[in-house]
């Protein structure tokens, strides 16, 4: 249910178009998250109301510290150039429910069986293939707001990157041959669906398997003899050249001149938390961009994917904090590889390593659904070190607050 919630709701709003992003639904996915929690340990499971609220206000400590550094960051950056507090404030408030909701699900993640964590992945799969069979059928329902969205997503894009973890998932728990299986056809979907994030995950889901070099064969027969109108579309967004027309790779190009920009503009401090965007860009995309768009700026607030967004608005920290999550990808990639962990702890690695589309491929800023999946994912993976790391960070894990009792 937890897992579902996330997936689902977080998108919900903007597809019917109550909300512009998906920050509504992120927050309110995350709230529920926190509520479940209560709700489940002390009606459900009988334990005493302090004992339940002492593993929400734990990780609220945390989310405390942080958001008093964020604060910090953007007290020195508005000496630098002008920000927009009223936005930073506003947007604060919803990163306190977002890592609070993460913190929470990565408790409640770490403290499943291997046997329920399995279900809850097969369960969000069929759900996944189901919206994938629908949009294939051409029955999906149907959203007025935007040009290329896949129910429950307002985007192909964000559908593929909540589909990925879990693919890669069911790839790295099953056996050689079905393994191969889900990944070819994961292929195919990627290049019907018209879906360059998907594909991505799709690769990241070979290197974990280590399946590239078949994967790599097969594709390229399957590619080259089958799908020739899907590569024209694969070719035009992978052209980064200073000549192309394409939206989509252009606002990739402009998600990376902003990060030099806005360092530059600030000597490497960054401008501030969801700054970016506040000041317009004046690099050569984002002209290119309201040529083509009769004048108005797109992605300039997101950049297109979270790393660009990251370094622009945090500088220097940004960029360490980009190579951290680098190095504990690759590890978690690496643990893949060998196969033999639990399977909380497999789910917490495929969702970090999937992350990586959204950090330097494409992402659409911090509050959105595998956000809170990664902030989950990383409590899962420092639990899993040992009671001494996962105590200094967010407590004991509450195993008898989710037995089966």
């Amino acid at each position: 249910m937890l897992l579902l919630t996330v997936q689902m709701l977080a998108p919900l709003p903007s597809f019917i178009g109550a909300s512009s992003s998906m920050a509504m639904g992120e927050t309110f996915a995350a709230i529920l998250v926190v509520f479940f929690h209560w709700f489940y340990g002390a009606v459900w499971g009988g334990l005493p109301l302090h004992r339940t609220l002492d593993f929400v206000l734990r990780p609220a400590l945390v989310v405390l510290f942080v958001s008093a550094i964020i604060l910090a960051h953007i007290v020195v950056a508005s000496e630098i150039q002008p920000v927009d507090l009223a936005r930073c404030t506003a947007s604060l408030v919803a990163l306190m429910f977002l890592l609070l909701g993460g913190m929470t699900l990565g408790m409640d993640l770490a403290s499943q069986s291997d046997s329920k964590v399995d279900s809850a992945v097969s369960i969000s799969l069929w759900v996944f293939l189901a919206f994938i069979a629908l949009k294939l059928a051409d029955i999906e329902p149907r959203s007025n707001y935007f040009e290329k969205p896949m129910f429950p997503y307002v985007e192909t894009s964000h559908f593929a990157l909540a589909f990925g973890p879990i693919l890669m998932y069911r790839c790295v728990r099953a056996g050689r041959a079905r393994a191969l299986w889900w990944l070819l056809s994961g292929f195919v979907l990627a290049l019907l669906l018209q879906s360059m994030a998907l594909l991505l995950c799709c690769v990241l889901i070979a290197a974990a398997c280590r399946r590239m070099l078949l994967v790599s064969i097969v594709g390229v027969v399957v590619m080259v003899g089958g799908l020739p109108l899907e590569l024209a579309y694969f070719a035009e967004r992978a052209d980064f050249s200073d000549t192309t027309q394409n939206v989509s790779s252009l606002v990739y190009l402009q998600g990376w001149q902003q990060v030099q920009e806005c360092i530059g503009w600030t000597s490497g401090w960054g401008v501030g938390f969801q700054q970016m965007g506040f000041r317009e860009p004046e690099v050569a995309a984002a002209q290119v961009i309201r040529f083509i768009s009769h004048g108005q700026d797109l992605n300039t607030q997101d950049g297109g994917f979270v790393f660009a967004k990251l370094a622009s608005e945090f500088g220097i920290f940004g960029v360490l904090l980009a190579i951290v999550y680098l190095y504990t990808a690759w590890r978690c990639l690496r643990v893949l590889r060998q196969g033999g962990s639990s399977a909380a702890t497999t789910l917490a690695r495929c969702i970090v390593v999937a992350y990586a589309v959204d950090m330097f491929a494409r992402g659409t800023g911090y509050f959105v659904e595998s956000t809170l999946m990664f902030v989950g994912a990383v409590i899962v993976l420092l639990l899993s070190r040992g009671a001494s790391v996962g105590s200094a960070v967010v407590g004991p894990v509450p195993n008898q607050l989710f037995s089966s009792q």
